[in-house]
């Protein structure tokens, strides 16, 4: 073997840049089941609001997968709308919600349609999610999320009534083959690292206070039960697992049909 090969294959594993595989959940996900034939007419009779992207738009496909495919559920109104107005009767309204790559213009956005005709007051349920693209090597994670909690807890207060559900940031597959090996040994994966300490920030502060559907927990466990993850230095990261993606971000059919599932499930339990 060339030598230098060699050395970046030693340092390669001393620095903990490998996968990590070893921990095993059960995956709940899947099963609509246990979700009550009460819990999904409630649900049905329900105004709730969606803001996304690119990611977003999957998860709405996987739940019009699960409609086609789940008679209970053929009933939930899906629509993306175009502002507040459009929502009139009870049903799933989604929207795009302000512009990749600038996570504070999405936190704005969500504010600025929910105060919009006093929106936040008509309706049962809102949220919104940031993406992957959100956040990269230089992305101040701290401010993002003060300004996250700042704008949501107004918004909490000023609509008393209205039900904001939190979600974790969706991850990136962690890169692998030479390309991978290369880049992680050089730079680290500190993009998906970035998430990663998001979500952490999210889930401390909401966990035991309120609902939150942990995106980035369904896209990093794998069929078999395994959780997709990766090191770097000395700390285990979630990745989005690769059988969920065919292109390193966005969701394929079999992960947008699990991130649609759990989003039901979550939603059936407000």
């Amino acid at each position: 073997m060339n030598p230098k090969v060699y050395l970046l294959l030693v340092v390669f594993f001393l620095f903990g840049c490998s996968p990590q595989t070893t921990m095993k959940h059960v995956d709940s996900t899947k099963d609509l089941s246990v979700i009550t034939d009460k819990a999904i007419e409630v649900l049905l009779n329900k105004k709730i609001f969606f803001g996304h992207a690119s990611v977003g738009y999957n998860i709405v496909e996987g739940i019009d997968e699960i409609k086609a495919s789940n008679n209970r559920v053929t009933g939930l109104n899906i629509q993306e709308i175009t502002t507040p107005a459009d929502i009139k009767v009870p049903g799933f309204y989604h929207i795009k919600n302000g512009k990749n790559g600038q996570p504070k213009s999405k936190i704005d956005s969500f504010r600025n349609f929910l105060e919009h005709g006093d929106t936040g007051n008509k309706i049962d349920i809102a949220f919104f999610k940031l993406c992957y693209v959100d956040f990269n090597r230089d992305s101040n994670v701290e401010e993002i999320f003060n300004y996250y909690v700042k704008n949501v807890e107004y918004l909490k207060k000023k609509f008393p009534h209205l039900k904001i559900v939190y979600v974790t940031v969706p991850l990136y597959v962690h890169a692998w083959g030479v390309k991978g090996f290369t880049k992680n040994l050089l730079y680290g994966d500190v993009s998906n690292v970035k998430r990663n300490q998001y979500n952490a920030m999210l889930m401390n502060r909401y966990k035991n206070i309120d609902t939150i559907f942990d995106l980035a927990g369904v896209e990093s466990l794998r069929p078999s039960g395994e959780v997709a993850s990766f090191n770097y230095k000395g700390n285990r990261y979630l990745s989005l697992a690769k059988e969920y993606t065919d292109d390193g971000g966005h969701l394929n059919k079999q992960g947008r049909y699990g991130a649609a599932t759990k989003l039901l499930k979550v939603l059936s339990k407000i």
